[in-house]
């Protein structure tokens, strides 16, 4: 990870804004690994659909939803990890 910000928990799993690194780190406790967040699994529900850039905070609210502050789109996105689907939250 290069300059985490945002950090949340997720059930068992802490998420990570891995600012530098334009990513978002999940960090699975009970088997100790480091992975992708969306790993490119998410589908995008924008008009026009931008790579996450320079992400700072992250948020787990509720069972299936996590919002994530992406500071170089100015933006917010929206996860719905059982959907597998991320899109604009707010600008």
């Amino acid at each position: 990870m290069q300059h985490p910000l945002g950090v949340a928990i997720d059930g068992d799993n802490i998420l990570v804004a891995d600012t530098y690194n334009s990513a978002i780190r999940e960090l699975e406790l009970k088997q100790h690994q480091v992975m992708d967040f969306d790993g490119g699994k998410y589908t995008c529900h924008d008009p026009v659909c931008i790579p996450t850039r320079e992400p700072a905070g992250i948020v787990a609210d509720g069972p299936d939803r996590v919002l994530l502050v992406d500071t170089g789109n100015h933006r917010i996105d929206e996860y719905r990890p059982s959907a597998k689907t991320y899109h604009t939250w707010a600008r």
